[in-house]
């Protein structure tokens, strides 16, 4: 394996490969590591990556995508930060988001697990990759930032489902400028990330809800 693999390869085909764990040793503790809550039945951290990663993939390749927002979308993830597309670094925050759960999983006692902080632990490995991914540092800094607050949409989109159409478009257009303006990156992860986890048999209906907020969200954010 070249020592400048591109991420445009790094696909949920690639990670269920025996030789992926090879090259990306970081994903090995994942496997062992086991979620146990509303979002997760009894998943690994690894088989929950690799679901996002095929949601992410659905994305790109419009199945989730209302018509009138593929142009928009697609010339916005075109957009290069350093030498690869947005579209690309996504693929790389698909692979790091959940990269510290290992070290951050707890257990109540009733079972249920939670990993607090595992997003700004993962933030901080994004630039073990560089010289694998041949990333310069501004691209590190884009996904290092997308990785810290990939949690924070689903807290909005919990708020987001108890006010008014009105309520949720101020709400989405602060998130956006909170974040940096990156509303867009982090409401196609989010999407992804419900998509990858067992919300669908664990609450369906309000797993429905989600994603139709999500993607009225990208409607605005892509629009306007």
């Amino acid at each position: 394996m070249s020592s400048q693999f591109k991420l445009a390869q790094l696909t949920s085909a690639y990670l269920s490969l025996p030789e992926a764990v090879k090259f990306l040793p970081e994903l090995l503790p994942l496997q062992t590591t086991v979620e146990k809550n509303i979002a997760h039945d009894s998943q690994t951290v690894f088989n929950h990556t690799i679901s996002v990663m095929v949601g992410l993939e659905k994305f790109f390749n419009k199945v989730l995508v209302l018509p009138e927002l593929q142009p928009k979308l697609t010339d916005y993830l075109n957009q290069k930060i350093g030498s690869n597309s947005k579209k690309d670094l996504l693929r790389l925050l698909v692979l790091v988001h959940d990269l510290a759960k290992n070290l951050a999983l707890v257990t109540d006692p009733t079972g249920k697990t939670s990993c607090p902080g595992h997003e700004i632990l993962a933030a901080a490995r994004v630039g073990e990759f560089k010289d694998r991914f041949g990333l310069v540092q501004t691209e590190i800094d884009y996904v290092a930032q997308l990785v810290r607050l990939h949690g924070l949409p689903h807290e909005v989109l919990t708020l987001g489902l108890t006010l008014t159409t009105q309520q949720q478009s101020i709400i989405i257009q602060q998130f956006d400028r909170g974040t940096g303006s990156l509303g867009i990156e982090l409401m196609i992860m989010v999407y992804a990330d419900i998509l990858g986890g067992d919300f669908a048999r664990s609450r369906p209906s309000e797993y429905s809800a989600r994603l139709e907020l999500c993607q009225n969200w990208l409607t605005e954010l892509a629009l306007n």
